[in-house]
């Protein structure tokens, strides 16, 4: 248990204390703001070289203890997603060889009471994408990649599994479940037009919702919203400029309408990651800028339409799929790499303050999952 703010304790990845962790009985001033103990634990995927394993952690945020919580195979030291079930009592996520992952990529499934793994598929595609349904008695994956890519159906009790294909749609990925019978997945049609699909398991049947290239798919907690990376081209006006502009875009599902968040986006910047606040109020994303390698957090708020900005300190570039929010929506946690010091560090963004303060700092990649 740490004692006071000064303590620093060496866990093998300089972990660095001091400002972001205190004992539970004390609560520190910063400027005008009170802050209290940082609460709960952060699960982590710590990617190391292609010789060592992958490793799945958790810091707790009082202590500052790490634990481990899985590690991934020699034979496939590469972990991919790792995801929850909604009783957080397993989790799915895939393992690859390391080198040709999307060719070599299999789905497993663990329980948090460490009675070891189960392989859940076994074939030399690209298995992965893996998404729980609500009851937890199945899941969603795709199988493929490129051209191949398909969405397969796997029952966790039978091991059966089923095709999820319906005509129009050539190609289809990254199944989101709306709700127990249907599916939100991204596909081509049959004239190589990328969209939004949604398909109904009952009915073994298939609706267009967007017709845009869209990425990195976030259903707001009551699943009324998607939020999502609409990939538009731009109307260059040099060589040098992006042919393609990424922004977050807000998808009304019953009525369709589809709101651009990224209005006041320069053509340089890139919006990444998507990800709702625990009570649906909030949507938080990275914008990076790849002309000058500098990145900023970006929160819309629903109710007023605001967007506020956020810049991360002299970072070269935030990590993608590195953000997470607190049970109580009240702090932010995201990864960033240290242009100057070569390390990812692993940062709270104090709310509504937005001050910044450091958990930790290692010189391995990580990427942050979940924060309970």
């Amino acid at each position: 248990m740490l004692r006071n703010a000064s303590t620093e304790r060496a866990l093998g990845i300089c972990l660095l204390i001091g400002l972001g962790l205190w004992g539970n009985t004390r609560c520190r001033t910063l400027g005008q703001e009170q802050v209290a103990p940082l609460p709960g634990k952060i699960t982590f995927i710590r990617l190391r070289s292609p010789h060592e394993p992958d490793l799945v952690e958790q810091l707790n945020l009082v202590s500052g203890e790490i634990e481990r919580v899985l590690q991934a195979s020699p034979e496939r030291p590469s972990i991919r997603s790792f995801r929850y079930s909604l009783d957080r009592g397993r989790f799915l996520f895939e393992m690859g060889s390391g080198r040709n992952w999307y060719e070599n990529n299999e789905i497993y499934l663990g329980n948090t009471g460490g009675d070891g793994v189960l392989r859940l598929t076994n074939n030399k595609m690209y298995d992965g994408d893996p998404a729980w349904s609500l009851d937890g008695k199945r899941i969603a994956f795709t199988r493929g990649w490129g051209v191949n890519g398909c969405v397969r159906l796997l029952e966790l009790g039978s091991r059966q599994e089923h095709c999820l294909s319906t005509p129009g749609l050539v190609i289809a990925r990254q199944p989101n479940w709306l709700e127990e019978g249907l599916l939100l997945v991204v596909g081509f049609d049959v004239e190589k037009s990328k969209g939004l699909a949604e398909l109904d398991l009952g009915k073994h049947s298939m609706r267009w919702l967007l017709k845009e290239r869209v990425d990195y798919l976030s259903l707001s907690p009551d699943r009324k919203r998607l939020a999502c990376v609409v990939q538009k081209r731009s109307a260059a006006r040099s060589p040098e400029e992006p042919d393609w502009l990424y922004s977050v875009h807000i998808l009304v599902l019953a009525s369709k309408r589809l709101e651009c968040l990224g209005a006041q986006q320069g053509v340089f910047e890139r919006d990444i990651y998507p990800l709702w606040s625990p009570d649906g109020r909030k949507l938080a994303w990275i914008r990076n800028d790849r002309k000058n390698g500098s990145c900023r957090l970006l929160i819309h708020d629903v109710a007023t339409g605001n967007v506020r900005t956020i810049p991360l300190p002299d970072e070269e570039g935030a990590d993608a799929g590195s953000l997470v929010w607190s049970p109580d929506g009240s702090r932010l946690a995201c990864v960033t790499r240290d242009r100057k010091r070569t390390k990812y560090n692993l940062q709270a963004i104090l709310l509504p303050a937005g001050r910044i303060k450091e958990l930790f700092s290692t010189e391995t990649q990580i990427q942050c999952l979940y924060w309970d």
